[in-house]
């Protein structure tokens, strides 16, 4: 119905394959009752249609009277997938609108979405570009970033657990080369995707430390990025815009030497220009060590000899023959091992980035424990000898 635009706080703005707006908006109307008139405050959408210069308005209050529109708290995103389909991101959750048949339908992120005010909020609405017509790409608040299968109707939910930098995802823009680009409240995210599953591949984060002003995107509620024309990404933080295209952001594709810079014994340092040092080269040469019983205790600094954002470096390693399990020490780039019995053991290392990526090669280092004399192995045949002998 051709009505006119009215609006006292427009909260979502999108635009449909044929060029029409479509704009959510919370107004105060005044209604009539049988006893006097009442302003209520209610959510509209309206449909902007630029060819035939017209705009129609849609009161989603008469138009479900499931009390579902009550629970909305705010529309945040609206993702047009066609003029009789329409994807509401809503304070509480993902809704489905269709203005030509009027009606409205939930699609709950959590069974008991449908009843609860307090349920996941969704800030902003995507296709999927290798399979629109299946997925649908999700951001919200503090739950990280979902994939919602529209033929299934199921999601799948990915987290800082997954490699994100924040679980407040409020903006999702895919490039050209079909990567998805969030803006996080820990900054921005990278995600490349399989062509053809839209699995996700690789998760790529970038905070101040890459040059972004302000790594706040999570500060607005909905929608706060824009890709224009020419494939350039526009990012709103709390404080700044952040403005690139993505073709020139270059990630590392190379991986970086891994190499120790220092070693210690019963928690001292060691250096190879010492006196009855058991390094053989520099600490940074070194590919096999020999240590006497009594310094069983040792521990190993790593670095990456790598000069780009340093800080985002993690490391992992084992012993193996003594610790086979890989020990991740979190922000420490150091290594330690206590009392390691007598023997001969691999020691192994690895660098990879905040996101999990390998950010290295493998460093291997050959390390034996020298037994004491009386449990050396000709000692032992010194102690069968001796024994033969007093036998007979």
């Amino acid at each position: 119905m051709n009505k006119g635009f009215y609006a006292e706080n427009v909260t979502a703005l999108t635009r449909d394959h044929k060029g029409n707006i479509w704009a959510a908006a919370w107004v105060d109307l005044t209604v009539k009752s049988s006893k006097k008139n009442e302003v209520r405050g209610m959510f509209i959408i309206y449909k902007i249609d630029i060819e035939a210069q017209k705009i129609y308005r849609y009161r989603l209050d008469k138009i479900s009277s499931s009390g579902l529109v009550n629970s909305f708290q705010t529309i945040y995103s609206i993702y047009a997938e066609n003029s009789a389909n329409l994807w509401l991101g809503t304070g509480s959750g993902l809704f489905n609108f269709n203005p030509q048949l009027e009606s409205i339908k939930a699609f709950p992120l959590a069974p008991e979405q449908i009843t609860k005010l307090n349920s996941i909020s969704i800030h902003a609405i995507t296709p999927d570009v290798h399979n629109p017509l299946k997925y649908l790409w999700i951001g919200t608040a503090n739950k990280g970033l979902f994939r919602f299968n529209k033929d299934e109707k199921t999601f799948t939910q990915h987290t800082k657990k997954n490699g994100l930098p924040g679980n407040t995802v409020s903006s999702v823009l895919t490039d050209n080369n079909g990567n998805l680009w969030l803006g996080t409240n820990k900054g921005l995210c990278k995600i490349v995707l399989d062509t053809n599953t839209s699995e996700i591949l690789d998760v790529q984060n970038f905070d101040k430390s890459d040059g972004i002003k302000d790594d706040d995107f999570g500060f607005f509620y909905g929608q706060n990025a824009h890709k224009n024309s020419k494939g350039e990404m526009f990012f709103a933080g709390a404080k700044d815009i952040s403005i690139f295209d993505p073709e020139e952001i270059k990630t590392e594709s190379v991986q970086s030497p891994l190499v120790p810079t220092a070693f210690y014994i019963n928690f001292k340092p060691i250096y190879f220009a010492e006196p009855e040092s058991p390094l053989t080269a520099p600490v940074s040469k070194i590919t096999q060590i020999e240590l006497p019983y009594r310094d069983n205790s040792f521990a190993i600094d790593l670095a990456v000899l790598n000069f780009r954002s340093p800080e985002k470096s993690r490391y992992m390693y084992k012993l193996s023959g003594f610790q086979d399990e890989w020990v991740q020490p979190g922000n420490s780039r150091k290594a330690i091992f206590t009392r390691v019995p007598p023997g001969d053991y691999i020691f192994k290392a690895k660098a990879y980035n905040d996101n999990g990526s390998m950010k290295s090669n493998e460093l291997v280092i050959n390390i034996s424990i020298i037994p004491p004399w009386y449990l050396t192995w000709w000692a032992y045949l010194f102690y069968g000898l001796s024994f033969l002998v007093i036998l007979y």
